[in-house]
Formats: structure tokens, sequence, C-alpha cells
């Protein structure tokens, strides 16, 4: 172990963890992904292509970014899919708290979307890259399921 390591690891014994958003509940952290999504918004609105009428939250988390989609996109048919059943039950339950319905969840691997080719306008996923398995099939995966004219929206950390 280097002592680089060392003392990272020796200041993670000494400093506090700070709290995040979702440690108290997971409502919270979904309202702090809803009060988060402004990047998205703006990539969604500048996106150009068709006029979306269907869009693949991917990666959904809790529930609050795709909240803030279909306030963006009245009408739009929303499918959240995430890897992590309990995401889907917290984002369920999250949208449900709110009255907002019609939202499928799905429960599936990026690297092996369970849709037709084509099947969606918009496919939005954010600071989520770094968390898939194989980030270059979920890209192929991403071209594969979004429609001709239709846009993807990625936003990752570097």
């Amino acid at each position: 172990m280097s002592i680089s390591d060392r003392i990272l690891l020796a200041a993670n014994r000494v400093f506090p963890r700070p709290t995040l958003p979702g440690d108290v509940a997971p409502d919270e952290y979904a309202d702090w992904e809803y009060a988060t999504s402004d990047l998205v918004i703006e990539m969604w609105r500048e996106a150009g292509g068709c006029e979306p009428r269907t869009a693949l939250d991917l990666g959904c988390g809790l529930g609050g970014k795709t909240r803030r989609l279909l306030e963006t996109a009245p009408g739009l048919r929303i499918t959240a899919l995430d890897i992590e059943a309990k995401h889907l039950l917290q984002a369920e339950a999250y949208h449900c708290g709110r009255g907002i319905r019609g939202i499928a969840k799905i429960r599936g691997d990026a690297s092996r979307l369970p849709f037709a080719a084509g099947a969606f306008h918009r496919i939005v996923t954010a600071d989520t890259l770094e968390h898939f398995r194989d980030a270059k099939q979920s890209l192929r995966e991403m071209r594969r399921c979004v429609s001709d004219d239709g846009r993807v929206i990625l936003i990752f950390n570097p």
C-alpha cells in the first residue's frame, strides 16, 4: 500500500462522513434528484430531433429525475429502468405519494435493454455510465433502442 493510500485511509477515519440527501430517507434523495435535474432538462430542450412521445429514463434511481422529465413534457409516455429492484420500489412509492401515475417501471440491465429497436424518441441517462457493467455495450443498446429521429441524452461524471 502506498503512502498516499495510507494517508487517504487515515483521513477517512478522522473526518466525518458527509451526509448525503439519500442517507435520511429515499424520498429526500428523490427530491434531490428532482432539484438537480436542470442540466438534463436543458439538454432535453436543446436536443432537437422529433417531438418526443416516448422516453426511457435509463438508471432512473429513486424517481426524482423521472418526475422532472414528465413535468417538462406532459403527455410523454415514459419508462423508468433500473437494475436495482429496490430503487424501482422506492421510485414507485415516491411517484404514488405525489399523485404521479403511468410511468412504467422495469428492472433491467443497460447492456441488455428489454425493448424493441427504435422503441424510444428519447433516452436519458444521467450520472449512470460509470455504474454500467459494460459501458460500450450499453451505448450500443441505447443506439439500438432510440428511433432514427430520436436522441440520446447522456450525462456522466468524468
